[in-house]
């Protein structure tokens, strides 16, 4: 399988990215075809509970959810998955956040930082191994920007 992470700006420096797996060959194997609809199950369910007021933390939560549900029932984890994914265990299968705002960058407004773009005065951004590389936390908007982009990775 082929992972691609693509970004381009437009003239009028408008910037976005998109993260898609492909079949090195014609067709995906059993195998990968399960692992991808594993994932499409969990960014379906990502975008499904999309709405203004929702904190995109929580979506990012779900997604982490709905992947470790799917690990667990193949072997691959264990436990309650509740405190697993609390935890931080799903971040062994995916490290990074569920996505990002995009505008003028395709991380937008990341250079003014983070914690400041993604997150408030009561909501902190998270020190923890996965939680950590989420850029966005806050209450979504009308009219934000933003990617979905969920994933497991056998590294």
């Amino acid at each position: 399988m082929l992972l691609g992470d693509f970004g381009a700006e437009s003239a009028m420096n408008y910037a976005g990215d998109i993260t898609r797996t492909i079949p090195v060959g014609s067709r995906f194997s059993d195998s990968q075809r399960e692992i991808y609809q594993i994932v499409l199950n969990a960014y379906q369910a990502a975008v499904s509970a999309l709405k203004p007021g929702v904190q995109f933390r929580e979506i990012h939560i779900l997604a982490c959810t709905k992947l470790a549900e799917v690990l667990k029932d193949l072997g691959i984890m264990r436990g309650n998955l509740d405190e697993a994914v609390h935890q931080g265990a799903h971040a062994l299968f995916f490290q990074c956040g569920l996505g990002h705002m995009m505008g003028m960058d395709v991380h937008d407004m990341e250079d003014l930082g983070e914690e400041y773009v993604g997150y408030t005065e009561d909501l902190k951004k998270s020190s923890q191994f996965g939680l950590k590389s989420l850029r966005l936390g806050k209450e979504l908007e009308k009219g934000f920007v933003i990617t979905i982009e969920p994933g497991i990775y056998f590294i």
